[in-house]
């Protein structure tokens, strides 16, 4: 398959599971269903970034996902990235809290319980080569690269293109081709 047509399949199978996840499920399975949604996209989101090569320990180090502060993903976001491999990377995940070295990932969860944290982002990260993803409204245009929305009853995202840059992480087009693009307003 090729590498457009497989983002945009693992996307859409990603969105399709948004539609199911927000429409009519109780509120603790939807809530479960939402985090498997962008626990899928977050997968694919890792293998349409490249990071620099100073960024890994090794050409082997796993890809480390980090969720910051309350994990409202529990084991699903461990059960998707099970086995599966980004760029010949596999993945690692770990919870973690503010007061540690959040640079140590490559991609780090921000919840949205965390918001009132999320200005001590920019300082935590010190320009690191980590792909920052929340889902408050605003994260992209403040604080991070990529935001999840939910619109109607499907998962969407938004990417800051300047917050990838100074990151120094290069997004694919066709990744960029099915975002919303947000301009920085810090």
């Amino acid at each position: 398959m090729a590498p457009l047509t497989a983002l945009r399949a693992g996307l859409l199978l990603s969105a399709a599971c948004g539609a199911v996840a927000l429409h009519g499920a109780s509120v603790a399975e939807s809530g479960e269903r939402e985090y498997a949604v962008k626990a899928a996209f977050t997968l694919n989101f890792a293998r349409y970034v490249e990071w620099p090569a100073s960024a890994f320990a090794s050409a082997s180090a796993p890809i480390v996902v980090g969720v910051v502060g309350r994990d409202p993903y529990g084991q699903v976001l461990d059960r998707v990235l099970a086995g599966k491999t980004a760029g010949g990377r596999g993945f690692v995940t770990r919870r973690l809290r503010w007061d540690q070295d959040l640079s140590a990932c490559h991609i780090l969860l921000v919840p949205d319980s965390e918001r009132s944290k999320h200005g001590q982002l920019q300082a935590a990260l010190k320009g690191a080569p980590v792909l920052t993803i929340g889902e408050t409204p605003g994260f992209a245009q403040r604080y991070g690269i990529v935001n999840f929305v939910i619109e109607g009853s499907q998962v969407r995202f938004e990417i800051n293109v300047e917050a990838a840059r100074r990151a120094r992480l290069t997004l694919s087009s066709k990744l960029l081709s099915l975002a919303r693009i947000v301009q920085d307003a810090r």
